[in-house]
């Protein structure tokens, strides 16, 4: 776990990830369908943040679908893994300093942990973050399991205040509405008043 007082990048790199995903062998595969890491993204953009959005289950330009979203590999006998193989996502993953997850399915769990601490192990500097249900309800497992931040409330606000404070130190942490986070080994809360009423 990081010492969230502590960071400061300057115009840091965001990508926002939907992880791989595991179904039961007689399951039928299909993709996630969030939106929300598209929210998110074209909301850092706005305010000059450079994003890039990866579904670690079909890869990018450079991966073709029979080596990912097709590639069931056993995990379990009961279980398939399907999505970008873990050297794959390490590549990919080097050149960016923020990494968010969108966590809305209890059941994709342990490959939500599988990528948080892949990317930990092999870059410890790297920051982590998650949103969604999940994540909300889970916080304790998701900060065991190498996440630095939790979004407990609609994040399109909040994600960039998040990036203003690694880029700036403005606002504080303590300020940022809506999320979570660890500070001497105690879960901090930020109250969340951000909900979006206006939608258009």
């Amino acid at each position: 776990m990081s010492v969230a007082m502590n960071w400061r990048l300057k115009n840091p790199k965001f990508l926002l990830t939907l992880p791989p995903m595991q179904f039961t062998n007689d399951e039928l595969i299909r993709p996630d369908g969030c939106l929300a890491v598209a929210y998110l993204d074209a909301s850092l953009t706005k305010a000059g943040f450079y994003s890039e959005i990866l579904d670690m289950n079909v890869g990018d330009k450079n991966d073709t679908l029979k080596d990912t979203f097709f590639n069931q590999i056993p995990i379990t006998p009961k279980f398939v893994r399907i999505g970008m193989s873990q050297d794959k996502i390490l590549k990919k993953v080097a050149n960016f300093d923020v990494f968010g997850f969108s966590s809305v399915f209890t059941q994709q769990t342990s490959r939500c942990f599988e990528i948080s601490n892949l990317i930990k192990t092999n870059f410890p500097e790297k920051i982590i973050i998650g949103g969604g249900v999940n994540s909300r309800n889970l916080k304790n497992h998701f900060f065991k399991n190498d996440f630095d931040i939790i979004f407990n409330s609609e994040a399109e606000k909040s994600l960039v205040d998040f990036a203003k404070y690694l880029d700036c130190g403005s606002p504080s942490l303590s300020k940022i509405e809506g999320i979570s986070y660890m500070a001497d080994n105690k879960m901090q809360t930020n109250p969340a008043r951000n909900i979006i009423q206006n939608l258009d």
